[in-house]
């Protein structure tokens, strides 16, 4: 069962992705698109906790990382946080309630770019929109 759920984790990390970088670039609406991997990160962290949310979270973010080309390391951290913050969570989880997830959807979007820009600045990097 445990080499069944890495499997899918790995899966459901590189297609999501591939769709991040591929597909949703060309359906950007005013330069917005959806961030599915934090979406994944989250769903998976809310689902099985704490340890499942970090490593695929630490996942996302390295792939983000090596793909944009900036400061190795940003969003893995970044990424790894919502993954073990979502993870607490995890003993409130229940599958009818709708309530608890689209708070944290809410919460999660605006959170992730003040961790971005946090990251920035710790580095030393002055121009945030340089990526």
């Amino acid at each position: 069962m445990k080499i069944k759920r890495i499997l899918f984790y790995v899966i459901s990390v590189l297609v999501c992705f591939l769709l991040q970088t591929s597909v949703f670039e060309f359906l950007k609406l005013a330069d917005v698109m959806p961030n599915i991997l934090l979406i994944l990160t989250v769903t998976i962290a809310f689902i099985r906790g704490k340890k499942a949310g970090i490593v695929v979270g630490f996942v996302c973010g390295l792939l983000i990382d090596i793909f944009s080309g900036s400061v190795l390391g940003q969003y893995a951290f970044v990424y790894l946080m919502f993954g073990y913050i979502n993870g607490w969570f995890h003993a409130y989880f229940y599958e009818d309630d709708i309530l608890l997830p689209a708070i944290k959807d809410c919460v999660k979007n605006v959170n992730i770019e003040e961790g971005t820009i946090t990251v920035h600045l710790l580095n030393g990097l002055r121009d945030i929109n340089k990526k």
